[in-house]
C-alpha cells in the first residue's frame, strides 16, 4: 500500500504537468513546498505518522485530479460559477498592485473574501496567471483538513478508530472533495475553522503562547474569507475559556489577555467595525427575511417561499424545515437538473450515517462535553443561523461542509460505539460456545 501511494504521489502530478503544461507544471511546483513541509511534520509522529501521511497524499491526489478534470473540461461554470468570479477579482487585485487599473468598487468591500483575493494576487505575482495553481492550493487545504480532523478527534475522544473514521469521511466524501478542488472560499474556510478548533483543544490541555499566536492567525484568516463565520469561531473561543478548561479560574486572565489582544488588533486595522456591521446585518431579522425571499425567488432550487421569520412563531416554524434542508438536502423531489442529481449517491451514504450521528452526540454530551465545547458551540450556532438564513438547496449543500466536518466526528463516535458493541457480542458469543468444552474438561 505504501509503495502504491508513493508511486501515485509521483505519477499523478507528473501526468497533470504533462497534460496541462505549463499551467499544470507550475501549479504542481507551487504545491511542492507545502506538501513537503506537511509530510515532514507528519513524519515526526511515530505512531500515527504513516497513516496520516498516506491519508494526506491520497486526499490531495483525489482533489488535484478532480481540479484538473474540471479545468480540462472547462466545467468551472457548471460546478461553481463563483470560482470564476473569485479568480477574476484576485487577478484584478494584481493589476491594481502593478498600477495597471484603479481600485474597483468590489475590492473595497470588506464583506468580500479579500483574503482569497490577496492569495490569488500573490500567487499570480510569482508565477503569472494560473487558475489551476489556486485550485491546487485549495486542494492542499482540503487534504490538510482531513489530517486536522484526525488530530482534533483524537484529542477530544482519545480513540484511534474514531479519529480515523472521521478523517476518512473528511478526506473522501465527494462534497468535501468538490468544494476544496476549486477557487472557492469554502475549502479555505473549513481548513482555518478546523485549525481554530484544533488549537483550542491544544490550549485546553496546556497553555502555550505559540498556539495562541496560531489561533489568532487562524481567526484572522477566517475573518478574511467569510467574516461572519469569524464571530461563531470567536464564540467557540469564549466558550472554550468559560467551560472547556479544567482550571477555569486559573486560565481566566490568560484568556482575557488573548481576547483583549484580538479585539485590539481588529480595532486597530478597522476590521472590527466592518465585521460588526456585517454581524448587525446577520442578526437583523428583517434583513434575513429579505435575503430568504430573494434567494427563494431567484434560485431554481429555492424553498420556504411562504415562510415569514420576522415573528417568533414564524422563525420556530421555519427552523425545522431549514434544518432538514441544510442537513439532508437535496431530496429526491428536488432533483430538477443534472447538477442537482449528481450528489444522489453521496446523499444515500450521508443519510445512512445519520443514526450514528445521534448516537455520537449523545455520547459526547454525557462523556466528552468539556473537551468538545468549542466544536459543539461553533457547530450548533452556525447550523441554526444557516437553517434560518438559507432558502436555496444548492447553497445549503455547499455551506453544509462548514459544519459537516464536525458532524463527521460525532458520526465517527457513533460508528465506534456500534463497532465496539458488535465486537463485545462476538466475544460473549465465542465465550458461550467455549464454556461447555471447559466444563467437560473439568469433569474429566
Amino acid at each position: 500500500m505504501k509503495a502504491l501511494v508513493s508511486i501515485a504521489a509521483l505519477l499523478v502530478p507528473l501526468g497533470i504537468s504533462l497534460i496541462f503544461f505549463p499551467e499544470g507544471f507550475f501549479a504542481c511546483l507551487v504545491c511542492v513546498p507545502l506538501v513537503v513541509v506537511t509530510l515532514a511534520l507528519l513524519n515526526r509522529d511515530e505512531v500515527n505518522g504513516p497513516f496520516l501521511m498516506q491519508l494526506f497524499i491520497l486526499a490531495f491526489l483525489a482533489r488535484i485530479i478532480v481540479a484538473s478534470a474540471i479545468f480540462g473540461f472547462g466545467a468551472m461554470e457548471f460546478f461553481g460559477s463563483d470560482a470564476l468570479v473569485h479568480e477574476f477579482h484576485g487577478y484584478t487585485l494584481l493589476e491594481v498592485w502593478e498600477g495597471r487599473v484603479d481600485v474597483p468598487y468590489f475590492l473595497n468591500d470588506w464583506a468580500k473574501p479579500w483574503g482569497l483575493y490577496n492569495l490569488i494576487a500573490a500567487v499570480y505575482f510569482l508565477i503569472g496567471r494560473n487558475y489551476l495553481a489556486i485550485c491546487f492550493i485549495s486542494a492542499f487545504c482540503g487534504a490538510a483538513t482531513s489530517v486536522l480532523v484526525f488530530l482534533c478527534a483524537q484529542k477530544i475522544f482519545n480513540n484511534l478508530r474514531t479519529a480515523k473514521f472521521a478523517a476518512l469521511l473528511t478526506a473522501f466524501l465527494p462534497a468535501m472533495i468538490i468544494w476544496s478542488s476549486q477557487v472557492l472560499k469554502d475549502g479555505f474556510v473549513v481548513f482555518f475553522v478546523v485549525l481554530v478548533i484544533y488549537f483550542l483543544t491544544k490550549l485546553q490541555e496546556q497553555f502555550n503562547w505559540l498556539d495562541v499566536v496560531f489561533l489568532l492567525l487562524s481567526l484572522f484568516a477566517v475573518f478574511s474569507l467569510r467574516n461572519y463565520v469569524f464571530y461563531f469561531a470567536a464564540f467557540a473561543c469564549v466558550g472554550s475559556f468559560a467551560f472547556g478548561s479544567e482550571r477555569v479560574l486559573a486560565n481566566n486572565f490568560r484568556w482575557l489577555g488573548i481576547m483583549t489582544l484580538l479585539v485590539a488588533a481588529f480595532a486597530y486595522t478597522g476590521a472590527l467595525s466592518v465585521g460588526t456591521e456585517q454581524l448587525e446585518r446577520l442578526s437583523d431579522i428583517e434583513n434575513i427575511q429579505y435575503s430568504r425571499t430573494v434567494l427563494t425567488r431567484e434560485a431554481e432550487s429555492g424553498y420556504g417561499a411562504g415562510t415569514d421569520i420576522t415573528t417568533t412563531g414564524g422563525a420556530l416554524a421555519a427552523l425545522p424545515v431549514g434544518l432538514a434542508n441544510l442537513l439532508l438536502a437535496p431530496f429526491p423531489w428536488q432533483f430538477g437538473s443534472l447538477r442537482s442529481t449528481l450528489p444522489l449517491p453521496e446523499m444515500l451514504v450521508w443519510w445512512a450515517l445519520f443514526p450514528f450521528l445521534f448516537a455520537g452526540i449523545k455520547y459526547t454530551l454525557f462523556n466528552r462535553f468539556r473537551k468538545a465545547v468549542p466544536m459543539m458551540l461553533f457547530t450548533i450556532t452556525l447550523t441554526i443561523v444557516y437553517a434560518l438564513f438559507q432558502t436555496n438547496v444548492g447553497t445549503a449543500y455547499r455551506q453544509r461542509t462548514q459544519i459537516q466536518v464536525f458532524l463527521f466526528m460525532f458520526i465517527a463516535v457513533g460508528w465506534t460505539l456500534f463497532q465496539e458493541r458488535r465486537d463485545d457480542k462476538k466475544i460473549l458469543s465465542s465465550a458461550r460456545r467455549q464454556r461447555p468444552l471447559v466444563n467437560n474438561l473439568e469433569l474429566r
